[in-house]
């Protein structure tokens, strides 16, 4: 999309908690948490601070 011209939201692939904390500043909150593999949308969530983004991050890696 970003090839055409179009506008995206910005987002970033973290991996670990610590790379959520400091991407979340950088996209702006309220951050959308998605973790990449779930089964009906189950396991993300909106973060609307660091609070909540470590709560939301810490249970997305939790396997189910």
């Amino acid at each position: 999309m970003t090839k055409i011209g179009l506008r995206v939201p910005r987002s970033a692939i973290v991996r670990t908690l610590d790379e959520a904390v400091i991407a979340a500043p950088a996209i702006g909150y309220p951050v959308i948490v998605r973790p990449s593999f779930t089964l009906g949308g189950t396991g993300g969530g909106i973060a609307y601070n660091l609070e909540d983004l470590k709560d939301l991050a810490s249970r997305a890696w939790k396997p189910a």
